[in-house]
């Protein structure tokens, strides 16, 4: 039995409070939002819990705002603008009358995560403003709101990585970005795509974090407003549609995590595990959220409300508003990473925020569901 104490967390003009003790056995291998849990009490003590989650992720980075990076707002604001659509869905719906409580829960946590991601912004821009000029325009307010229905994925339209490493370094995936948002420093005028970016965008074959920048890519480039750019390239490299495109991505991503849960979580694999669940989450893929694997990510988190690394040595920990250690950099994957206080890391703290934000959704859903059969 997974068990959490009730605890409080305080924010800026805000308080909230909540318990949850998750009881019961889920199947394994569910596969189906319907067979998520057992039941409809199961369900909403498992959304419980993932509040609970949620809740000191955001007090932790609440204490931290002078000190995160622009990639950890990326996260807070994703949570923000996910948490906004689950609020707006639901409004006067069956399962909201039902349970006032967790919506209330769920608003106080929408709350903050906009107040930190607008709070950090400032900090953010300052400590690192080239990288902010370049890219910060996705931590705007509604820039994720990524609305999408539930669905399976076509496993068909996975396709076998090609390499055995990264096919790009996160600096090239910068730089297409920056043709999205017209910040080149050649241009600025958004959504000039050039063939070169667009290639190493949308080609096939990739895995690892170089496969889930594609569908940042992707994502970044619709919500920037550059679909009818993005869809001219499509036919003139001869390609399918961006959702066909999208799909093939998420399934070459499914099955790469379902690799890492098989391989029982490789600490090195979790970061990636939890960024495929939120970028793949936001467009709908339900076969990214199962029992085992959300058991797993509640089990990650340290008693600061983080997702840190033990084996972290403490001559990597960087002094607060520097960047991490170039040592330590090359012993992890990501570029952007940076090492907060009590080993604590902002991008895989963030990963988590987003993946368990896509929890509460899929619960949701269940949930609604089931008292609709009721």
């Amino acid at each position: 039995m997974l068990k959490i104490s009730m605890t409080i967390i305080q924010f800026p003009l805000l308080m909230c409070v909540c318990s949850a003790i998750v009881s019961g056995f889920v199947n394994d291998d569910i596969k189906h939002l319907q067979h998520f849990g057992s039941s409809y009490n199961v369900n909403r003590d498992l959304l419980r819990t993932v509040i609970m989650s949620v809740q000191g992720i955001l007090h932790f980075f609440s204490e931290e705002i002078e000190n995160v990076n622009l990639d950890a707002i990326i996260g807070t604001r994703i949570a923000d603008d996910q948490m906004q659509l689950l609020l707006g869905k639901y409004t006067g719906s069956v399962v909201a009358l039902v349970e006032p409580d967790i919506f209330s829960d769920i608003h106080v946590l929408q709350q903050a995560a906009e107040y930190i991601s607008n709070t950090a912004i400032p900090f953010v821009q300052k400590q690192s403003p080239r990288y902010f000029h370049r890219i910060g325009a996705n931590l705007r307010n509604g820039f994720w709101g990524i609305e999408s229905e539930s669905k399976d994925i076509d496993m068909t339209r996975a396709v076998t990585p090609a390499m055995s490493g990264e096919a790009m370094h996160e600096k090239d995936s910068d730089d297409c970005l920056t043709e999205l948002f017209g910040t080149t420093g050649l241009s600025q005028n958004p959504c000039e795509i050039s063939d070169t970016c667009w290639r190493r965008m949308t080609s096939p074959g990739y895995r690892g974090y170089s496969l889930s920048h594609q569908i940042f890519y992707l994502e970044i480039g619709v919500q920037a407003g550059c679909r009818p750019a993005m869809d001219v390239k499509t036919r003139r490299h001869y390609q399918p549609s961006l959702e066909t495109l999208a799909e093939g991505f998420c399934a070459a991503m499914l099955r790469e995590a379902e690799t890492i849960a098989r391989a029982g979580f490789p600490l090195r694999r979790r970061d990636l595990f939890m960024e495929e669940a939120t970028l793949c989450g936001m467009l709908g893929y339900r076969q990214f959220f199962r029992y085992h694997w959300l058991e797993n990510i509640l089990s990650w988190q340290r008693r600061s409300g983080c997702f840190g690394d033990d084996a972290i040595d403490s001559k990597f920990i960087a002094p607060k508003g520097k960047s991490m250690d170039e040592e330590f950099k090359r012993t992890v994957s990501k570029r952007e990473e940076r090492v907060l206080s009590d080993r604590c890391l902002a991008h895989k703290t963030t990963v988590a925020l987003g993946a368990l934000t896509q929890y509460m959704r899929y619960l949701l859903l269940a949930m609604e569901k089931q008292l609709q059969t009721i």
